[in-house]
């Protein structure tokens, strides 16, 4: 299951190759952290690291970015 996340994370890399978007964030002030998304993960049986939580993290953001980006654009 995770690898298929790192597949799709790869394939938006690809998609969104001159976009740029922080890799490193900062998560203090966010809902949710990658502990957070660690347990969740975990409480429906899928074994991750922190790390590999912190990549589908990062792949939530890059669709939830381009599904923003999608609707601005609908709009104008």
């Amino acid at each position: 299951m995770i690898e298929v996340f790192l597949y799709l994370n790869y394939i938006f890399y690809e998609f969104l190759e001159g976009v740029t978007m922080e890799k490193d964030i900062d998560y203090s002030n966010s809902k949710l952290t990658p502990d957070k998304a660690l347990k969740m993960l975990r409480s429906e049986g899928l074994d991750v690291t922190v790390e590999q939580a912190e990549e589908i993290l990062y792949f939530l953001r890059i669709i939830a970015n381009i599904a923003v980006l999608k609707h601005l654009n609908k709009t104008k």
